[in-house]
């Protein structure tokens, strides 16, 4: 949202959550080996927590100013493929967050069995 649609640096960048989080600054938190995944150093919840509230802020705060037809904007997006709009960015983080929450439950039901 920050980068890509308000051409602001990106939360992560501006809030030096890097540094807080103790990881690199260039860290995309995507596409880890599992030498990645085993070296990742687990920041305590409450500085997650933290992050992702500042993250939603800036996001709401986004979202509170648009008019109707900012949600017909145009743009390109790498690596997706043409242009998009801003309905359709939003839509895409819906449906994106959506399908983490649905691994989590399916983890959590790993761990913890279906009936608790």
């Amino acid at each position: 949202m920050q980068q890509r649609l308000r051409q602001k640096p990106q939360v992560w960048e501006s809030g030096k959550w890097f540094l807080k989080l103790n990881m690199a600054e260039n860290e995309a938190g995507s596409h880890y080996t599992i030498d990645q995944v085993n070296a990742f150093p687990v920041p305590d919840a409450k500085d997650l927590l933290a992050y992702y509230d500042e993250v939603r802020a800036n996001t709401v705060e986004y979202l509170a100013s648009l008019k109707q037809d900012d949600f017909d904007r145009k743009l390109t997006i790498l690596p997706f493929p043409g242009e998009t709009t801003v309905a359709a960015i939003f839509s895409l983080v819906v449906m994106h967050s959506a399908g983490h929450f649905g691994e989590i439950s399916y983890l959590r039901g790993l761990q913890r069995g279906m009936d608790k």
